[in-house]
């Protein structure tokens, strides 16, 4: 009996450590290179993480707007986090900056039933992107 609770015993542990190893090392590899705020948006960069590993991170259903351009092997994931005014859906132009100033626009929106005030974006970009800025724009109808 002491046996086979001592294999349990053992079993727990290493479940456990292995548990926690991947827990951390996907935290460590989901932080940002580069946060920015403006008008209630955050803009939040990473660089060299696949999209399955962001896509994973994230809960379920709480991404509005995709938008993956796979031409890029290289590539920056933009997560865009926006409360709008009075939780009445808003659209939103997010504009992205390279390292040599060229611009990306993106037109965005919440997803349909998103009950508000908060809606989230993700953008895959150029390796060259360094800064977003998101303004909103009237409600919709």
């Amino acid at each position: 009996m002491t046996r086979i609770f001592v294999k349990l015993a053992v079993l727990a542990v290493v479940v456990a450590l292995f548990g926690f190893n991947r827990s951390h090392k996907v935290e460590k590899q989901a932080k940002p290179f580069a946060v920015m705020e403006n008008a209630g948006a955050v803009h939040s960069l990473y660089k060299e993480l696949p999209l399955t590993e962001i896509t994973r991170a994230l809960p379920s259903g709480s991404v509005d707007a995709i938008d993956v351009d796979t031409r890029y092997p290289q590539h920056v994931i933009g997560i865009v986090e926006v409360t709008y005014p009075n939780g009445k859906p808003h659209r939103f132009q997010t504009t992205f900056k390279s390292t040599a100033g060229k611009t990306i626009v993106k037109q965005w929106q919440p997803a349909e039933g998103n009950p508000g005030p908060t809606a989230t974006g993700l953008f895959m970009l150029p390796e060259t992107v360094v800064s977003g800025t998101t303004k909103v724009s009237e409600p919709l109808e």
